[in-house]
């Protein structure tokens, strides 16, 4: 009866090409996730400006979108990667949620490396599904870390979020 198995040869061999293979591979697989977890929080605002627009049409009121620590309360500090929420702003105090307002949905702090900058305080919809004010509202979400991927979400009167790869 012969037995079989592995030499220590073979079994060198094997573990020096394991870790050619991980040392090359393992970088660009870490680019890949933060990539993917800056495209994952650009997705998570958008979600939250279109669900803004398309309540404040529903509603037929002002809803709006505005930076949030607690999850509860517009934060008066403009840092928009401690979350978001959007809620019922049917008072007419832009930015300030109230007893007349109802918080929708927040939205947790950006994870891993990722920080988010943008143009103002707050974003207010009208009930025909357009931004108040006149001037723009941009957004844009980097990655600190070595794969440097930003995200840029662009707000115009009309009211349509859009994400693009390039400042607005």
């Amino acid at each position: 009866m012969k037995c079989r198995g592995f030499t220590l040869v073979e079994m060198m061999i094997t573990v020096v090409v394991a870790s050619v293979v991980l040392t090359l591979g393992v970088p660009s697989f870490r680019s890949l996730i933060q990539s993917n977890r800056i495209a994952a929080q650009s997705n998570d605002l958008m979600t939250a400006l279109h669900l803004a627009r398309s309540e404040a049409v529903k509603r037929g009121l002002s809803v709006s979108v505005c930076a949030s620590a607690d999850g509860q309360t517009c934060s008066s500090v403009v840092d928009w990667s401690t979350g978001w929420i959007v809620f019922t702003d049917a008072s007419g105090v832009a930015g300030v949620v109230d007893g007349s307002d109802a918080v929708l949905r927040s939205w947790g702090a950006l994870t891993g490396d990722a920080t988010l900058s943008c143009t103002g305080a707050f974003l207010q919809y009208r009930a025909l599904g357009t931004v108040a004010g006149s001037a723009g509202f941009d957004l844009s979400i980097a990655d600190a870390g070595p794969s440097g991927a930003t995200r840029y979400i662009c707000i115009a009167g009309p009211g349509r979020p859009l994400l693009a790869t390039s400042p607005c």
